[in-house]
């Protein structure tokens, strides 16, 4: 596992764009009384097609079981076009863009304990859009 410890060494990892930054709120169980399940920030995941190039699915981090896993969003498609569509889109723009095998910063924060642990960790290699759990997220030694 390796986490980061050194004001520089975190700042360095968050602040110039190198690694995409996640995070892992231990306290938001999403309604589950389960505590070792907790949810985090939105995230994309790309991955290719055969016959579209690269597409993207939209997810959360999560922690289950002590495993970090990328979610899989439900989706839905209709045939009209507005404004919930467009703000939607809007809400996802500027989320992190995931890759296999790509390192990322993540962030294990305890917001009432105003405390947080900063982890670097690696994408899965394997991306499967058609799961609920697309990928998991594995440690860097």
């Amino acid at each position: 596992m390796k986490l980061l410890t050194e004001r520089t060494e975190i700042a360095t990892a968050m602040n110039f764009g190198k690694y995409p930054v996640l995070t892992l709120n231990m306290e938001d169980h999403d309604g589950f009384e389960d505590t070792t399940y907790c949810i985090g920030c939105n995230v994309r995941v790309a991955f290719d097609t055969k016959n579209h190039g690269q597409l993207h699915t939209e997810g959360h981090i999560y922690l289950e079981g002590g495993k970090v896993c990328i979610s899989n969003n439900a989706v839905c498609i209709h045939s009209d076009f507005g404004y919930s569509d467009v703000m939607e889109m809007a809400k996802w723009a500027n989320t992190p863009m995931l890759h296999a095998g790509q390192e990322v910063v993540v962030v294990f924060d305890w917001p009432t304990e105003r405390g947080c642990v900063v982890r670097m960790m690696k994408v899965g290699e394997r991306i499967d859009p058609h799961c609920m759990t697309v990928t998991t997220l594995e440690d860097i030694d």
